[in-house]
C-alpha cells in the first residue's frame, strides 16, 4: 500500500468514526467527558501564540459546558469579563442609536470591535447565542500570554468549584486523575493480551479521542499547526518521550497485535472493541466462526488412532496447544482439524486471510 492509499484509508476511517460513534454528547459517558475536558485543556496549553481557539475546540467546550450543567455559571462569568474589558477600554461601546446585528440572529452589536469579532465567530456545531458572542469578545480582549481559554476550561470543566483567581491547573484535580488512570474501560484487553497499564491508558486515550465529538478535528488541527502527537500524548498521559516511543514501537505489543497502526493511531476495530467491552469486534475482520454441519467422522482420516488420542487429550486440558498439520493440498488437513474440534467439543475459528 503506497502513501496516498494509506492517507485515504486513514481519512476514511476518521470519517466513519466521526459519523458513527462520535455524533452526540448524550452517547458519551460522564467519564469520557471528564477526560475530554482534560484533553482539551492540554491542547489549549500546547497552542503557541494562538489568541482564538479553533472552531472544533470552541464547539467541544460549549457542548461540555452544557453536559456538565455549567451554562449559567459560564454565562455570568463571561458577561462580567466583557464588562471588565469595557471598563479597561479593551472594548469600546457603541452609541445607543447604532442598530446592527450579528448575521442571521437577533443579537445586537454592543461594541465597535464586534465587526472584527464576527469575522472569527463561526462554530458550525453550536447555535449563535449571546453567551457564544461574549466568549469571542473575551478571546478578542484577552492577552495571549494570559491563556484565557485554558483558564476557562480549568475553572469550569475540571475543577469541582470555580476559584476566584481564575488560575491554570497546578496539578490534575483528584477526581479527574482518578478517571484518567482508571483501567475499567480497557481492562478486558489485559485479560486476553499481556499489555501494560500505560498501554491500556494509551488505548483509552485513542478511544476517547475517537468517540467524543470534535476531538478528532481538534487534534488534527493541533498536529498540523503547532504541536506533534508525541507532545500531546506526553502531556495528556503524563509520560516521557521514551515511554511514548515504547508504546508505539512497531515491535511493541500494541502494534504487533494490531491495536494500533504504523502511525501509532488506535485502529477502528480497537475502538469498537472498547466501546462494546469485548475483543470480538477486533477479531471480526480477521477470523470467522466455522460450522460443523458437514464434518467428516474423526476415524475416516489417515491419521493413527494414537496420534488422534494424544491430540484430543491435549485439547481437553487447561493449557493451550498448537498443532501443525502437514500434508499436500487437498489431503484433508482442514477437515481433520474440524472433525478433531467437533469431537473435542470446541469452537472453530478460521483466519479469513489467505
Amino acid at each position: 500500500m503506497d502513501l496516498k492509499d494509506e492517507l485515504r484509508r486513514r481519512l476514511a476511517m476518521r470519517r466513519r468514526l466521526r459519523n458513527s460513534v462520535a455524533r452526540k454528547m448524550k452517547n458519551v459517558s460522564r467519564e469520557d467527558c471528564i477526560c475530554a475536558a482534560y484533553y482539551l485543556y492540554c491542547v489549549s496549553e500546547l497552542y503557541e501564540g494562538k489568541k482564538c481557539p479553533t472552531e472544533d475546540s470552541v464547539e467541544l467546550f460549549c457542548k461540555l459546558v452544557t453536559f456538565f450543567g455549567k451554562t449559567a455559571e459560564v454565562a455570568e462569568f463571561l458577561e462580567k469579563h466583557v464588562r471588565s474589558a469595557e471598563k479597561t477600554n479593551l472594548l469600546e461601546p457603541l452609541t445607543a442609536d447604532t442598530e446592527r446585528y450579528f448575521e442571521d440572529s437577533k443579537i445586537r452589536y454592543r461594541y465597535r470591535e464586534d465587526r472584527d469579532i464576527e469575522r472569527n465567530l463561526a462554530v458550525p456545531g453550536v447555535s449563535l447565542t449571546e453567551n457564544l458572542v461574549n466568549l469571542y469578545r473575551c478571546f478578542y480582549a484577552s492577552n495571549v500570554e494570559y491563556r484565557f481559554f485554558a483558564r476557562l476550561i480549568a475553572n469550569f470543566l475540571l475543577r469541582r468549584s470555580c476559584t476566584e483567581n481564575f488560575s491554570l491547573l497546578e496539578k490534575i484535580p483528584g477526581h479527574v486523575e482518578k478517571v484518567l488512570f482508571d483501567k475499567s474501560l480497557t481492562g478486558f484487553i489485559a485479560d486476553s493480551v499481556d499489555v501494560t497499564d500505560l498501554e491500556l491508558r494509551y488505548l483509552a486515550l485513542g478511544y476517547r479521542c475517537a468517540v467524543v465529538p470534535a476531538m478528532n478535528g481538534i487534534l488534527e488541527d493541533l498536529f498540523h499547526h503547532s504541536a506533534s502527537k508525541e507532545e500531546f500524548v506526553m502531556k495528556a498521559l503524563g509520560i516521557s518521550s521514551s515511554e511514548y516511543r515504547s508504546i508505539i514501537d512497531r515491535n511493541g505489543t500494541l502494534h504487533s497485535f494490531g491495536f494500533i497502526n504504523d502511525y501509532g493511531e488506535v485502529e477502528e476495530e480497537t475502538v469498537r472493541s472498547i466501546e462494546t467491552g469485548s475483543l470480538e469486534p477486533f477479531f471480526a475482520d480477521f477470523v470467522k466462526n466455522e460450522e460443523f454441519s458437514d464434518t467428516y467422522k474423526l476415524d475416516s482420516f489417515n491419521v493413527s488412532d494414537d496420534t488422534t488420542t494424544i491430540m484430543q487429550g491435549a485439547l481437553a486440558g487447561k493449557r493451550s496447544f498448537m498443532f501443525l498439520l502437514y500434508g499436500k493440498p487437498g489431503s484433508g488437513k482442514t477437515e481433520y482439524a474440524k472433525a478433531l474440534a467437533k469431537a473435542s467439543k470446541l469452537k472453530i475459528f478460521v483466519f479469513k486471510n489467505e
